[in-house]
């Protein structure tokens, strides 16, 4: 997948935003669906006639168990020693500990679905999702690149995900995979965690009132960095939710802006 137009933006999105309700309702040429639940991590699997679409729910603004899961702030490192998972062992790689857990506990149901193993053409498959959603389909994205079950390219779409690891481990999913990292306005949610882990070396587009700015400047994500932090209550937090995603990737269809990546 060598690019993206606006169309195509705006259907992913509104597949991450059908991982929250259960409830497929769009309009699309769709085959199979499988949803998968284990503990509280959610994720649909949707094939379609030339790709598989892995949509992975992000988290739920009144569910404590996802608060509790998005500020789990250990290392890689530390979560492979308690849990023995030496396959996924790089002492070069360090990944959020919260969602490293969750991106796990989809992974091991996600390597039994039908859909994905009756993919005997090798379609595409193309992880979703947003906020936390986003975060554990990079970190689902990693451990497909670690097992090698399968055969198929992997892309990675996210709106509004967090930082989930190192410069390193970002690295080795840009090395192997297509990475598209969507921001809106002062969505805070992408400048967190503030610590140890990193966006570097991943492009960001960044959907604006009239504009989409990719890769902004450094001094323009510390001022939206900010406008995020002064306006916590209201905007920071608002500009977050998929619905707003979606509504301003709608703005732009209609003003016949597109976007070639």
């Amino acid at each position: 997948m060598k690019c993206l137009d606006i169309n195509k933006i705006l259907f992913y999105a509104n597949l991450s935003k059908i991982a929250y309700n259960n409830y497929v309702d769009l309009e699309m040429d769709k085959k199979y669906i499988e949803y998968i639940i284990i503990n509280n991590h959610e994720a649909v699997v949707i094939e379609f006639e030339n790709e598989i679409v892995i949509s992975i729910r992000g988290t739920e603004l009144m569910s404590i168990s996802d608060w509790l899961t998005d500020i789990k702030l250990f290392s890689l490192n530390n979560i492979v020693k308690k849990n023995r998972c030496n396959k996924f062992y790089d002492k070069n790689i360090k990944i959020h500990n919260g969602f490293f857990e969750g991106g796990l506990e989809l992974f091991n149901k996600i390597i039994k679905s039908k859909i994905l193993n009756d993919n005997i053409n090798n379609k595409p498959v193309n992880l979703i999702g947003h906020s936390a959603g986003g975060a554990k389909a990079r970190v689902i994205a990693y451990l497909f690149l670690k097992r090698k079950l399968f055969d198929f390219d992997i892309n990675i779409i996210t709106f509004g995900c967090p930082k989930v690891g190192n410069r390193n481990f970002n690295n080795i999913l840009l090395f192997y995979c297509n990475v598209y990292h969507f921001t809106h306005k002062n969505d805070i949610v992408p400048n967190t965690p503030l610590f140890s882990y990193t966006h570097r070396n991943i492009i960001e587009y960044k959907l604006m009132n009239d504009i989409i700015i990719k890769n902004p400047s450094i001094t323009d994500k510390t001022v939206s960095y900010f406008k995020s932090l002064f306006n916590f209550r209201f905007l920071g937090v608002k500009n977050h939710f998929i619905d707003e995603y979606i509504k301003s990737l709608n703005k732009y269809k209609n003003n016949g802006i597109n976007i070639f990546i």
